[in-house]
C-alpha cells in the first residue's frame, strides 16, 4: 500500500499570454497562411497563458535561444534544458518539503521524470546535491515517456513501497517544452507550440499513512490501442525535438477510454469515480473523455482550468 502525503506545482518564470505568443509568432513567421492558422488554433485552444523558462517569447526582453533569423541547434536547447531544468525542479521539491515539514534525511528514493531533455551526470544526480539528499538515496530516472511518464513515476513509487516498507519517494516531474519551437509551418508543430509549456510538479509517496489530507493509491491500469502509434511521436532533430500530433487523438479516446475506465473501476472494486483529474492535452481531449463517460460539464473543470 502506498499513499500521496502531497502535491506541489511550480510554473516557468515568464508567463506569456495568448495574444503574445500569437504577436511573437507572427513577427518571426512571414508565412501570411501561418499566421493566420496559428491565431486561429489559439483562439480555440481555450488556453489564456502558459509560461516559459526564457524571455524570448516577449517583446522586451531579449532573447536567450530565438534571436532574429536564428534556429538554436538541438545541443543549444539542451545547454538551457541542464541549467533550467535543476533550478525549476530543485524549487518545486523544496516547496514540497517544507510543506511536508519533511528533513531532507527522510526521503529514500528520488524518481525524476522528463521528455523535454536529459544530460548526464543527470537531473537526479542534480537534485541530491541541490537538496542536501542522502548521497544513498536510491536513484531512478524516467525519460523520454512522454505525457503519460508521471503515471510510470506514481507505479514505481508505489511498487518501491510495497516492497520496502518504511520508504518516502520524492517524484519530481520538469518538462521545458518551449525549448523546442521550431521554424516548421506544419500543423503539429504550430498545435504543440500553442499546447505545451514549462512547469514542474514534486510528489511525496509514503508506505505509511499521515495525518491530515492524503491520497491512497489503490490501482493502475493501461492499455494500448492498436494501431494508433503513428497518432502522436516525440523525436530527436537537429534543431529541437519534433512533436507529431495527430487530431485523430480525440476521436480515438472517445471511442476507447469507456472500457478501459470500467475495467479500472473493477479491477478497484469501485462502482464508480467521483472526482477526475484527467491529463490536459488538449480542450478537445477532455470533450472527448467527457463525452464518451457522458459526464456532466462540471466534472473535469480542473482539468479545464489547468488549460
Amino acid at each position: 500500500m502506498s499513499y500521496i502525503h502531497g502535491i506541489t506545482t511550480q510554473s516557468a518564470a515568464y508567463p506569456i499570454s495568448a495574444s503574445q505568443m500569437t504577436q511573437w509568432f507572427g513577427q518571426r513567421i512571414p508565412d501570411a497562411v501561418a499566421r493566420r492558422k496559428f491565431s486561429f488554433l489559439s483562439r480555440e485552444s481555450a488556453i489564456d497563458t502558459k509560461y516559459s523558462v526564457l524571455p524570448d517569447f516577449s517583446s522586451d526582453q531579449a532573447a536567450i535561444l530565438f534571436k532574429p533569423g536564428h534556429s538554436p541547434s538541438t545541443e543549444d536547447r539542451m545547454q538551457v534544458y541542464a541549467e533550467a531544468s535543476v533550478g525549476l525542479a530543485t524549487q518545486v521539491c523544496r516547496q514540497l518539503l517544507q510543506q511536508q515539514t519533511l528533513s531532507t534525511a527522510a526521503i529514500t528514493h528520488l524518481i525524476t521524470v522528463s521528455c523535454t531533455g536529459m544530460f548526464a551526470p543527470g537531473l537526479d544526480i542534480a537534485l541530491v546535491q541541490q537538496l542536501g539528499l542522502s548521497p544513498e538515496t536510491e536513484r531512478y530516472s524516467v525519460n523520454f515517456m512522454g505525457c503519460y511518464a508521471a503515471f510510470t513515476a506514481m507505479k514505481m513509487a508505489d511498487n518501491i513501497c510495497r516492497a520496502t516498507p518504511g520508504s518516502r519517494v520524492l517524484v519530481c516531474c520538469v518538462e521545458l517544452c518551449t525549448l523546442h519551437f521550431r521554424d516548421d509551418l506544419s500543423d503539429d508543430n504550430l498545435l504543440s507550440t500553442i499546447l505545451f509549456g514549462d512547469g514542474a510538479c514534486a510528489m511525496l509517496v509514503a508506505s505509511e499513512p499521515t495525518e491530515g489530507l492524503q491520497l491512497k493509491i489503490e490501482r493502475f491500469y493501461a492499455n494500448l490501442i492498436p494501431q494508433t502509434g503513428d497518432l502522436m511521436g516525440w523525436y530527436i532533430g537537429n534543431q529541437g525535438f519534433e512533436m507529431v500530433l495527430s487530431s485523430q487523438i480525440p476521436q480515438q479516446i472517445e471511442r476507447h477510454i469507456s472500457s478501459s475506465y470500467h475495467k479500472l473501476l473493477a479491477q478497484a472494486g469501485c462502482p464508480q469515480a467521483d472526482y477526475f483529474a484527467i491529463h490536459p492535452g488538449g480542450k478537445n481531449i477532455l470533450t472527448a473523455f467527457a463525452k464518451a463517460l457522458q459526464l456532466p460539464e462540471d466534472s473535469l473543470e480542473h482539468s479545464f482550468a489547468v488549460l
